[in-house]
């Protein structure tokens, strides 16, 4: 089985993203070919130095890696970056792909299940 997660909206200001997070984590610990696509306002969610702590949510960073361990492919949705302005260098330093909407495409057609946060 192969699920892909696509975080579409900003980090802040809903549980989505936490939400998505946790059950992404939790689809891959069940050994699930698990892939999470940041597209649309879900860019924001990659940037690097993000401290969110002044809100009360725990930085996100954790997460992150907690993704790569469990093998989960992250994937960035280039024409979003450029329609939002962020550059590459502003990114997650963590591994992920860039990729552009013929390749979402096909990521999405290839896989089970989509779920959208």
């Amino acid at each position: 089985m192969k699920v892909i997660f696509l975080f579409r909206k900003a980090p802040y200001g809903s549980v989505n993203d936490v939400e998505g997070f946790r059950l992404c984590t939790a689809f891959a610990a069940m050994e699930i070919d698990t892939n999470a696509i940041f597209i649309d306002d879900g860019v924001f969610v990659a940037l690097r130095g993000q401290d969110p702590k002044g809100i009360g949510l725990p930085p996100i960073d954790a997460a992150y890696k907690k993704l790569v361990s469990l093998n989960v492919k992250l994937y960035i949705l280039e024409e979003a970056l450029k329609e939002r302005g962020i550059s590459k260098e502003n990114l997650i330093d963590i591994e992920y792909k860039l990729i552009n909407r013929s390749e979402l495409a096909k990521l999405i057609s290839e896989s089970d299940f989509t779920l959208s946060f």
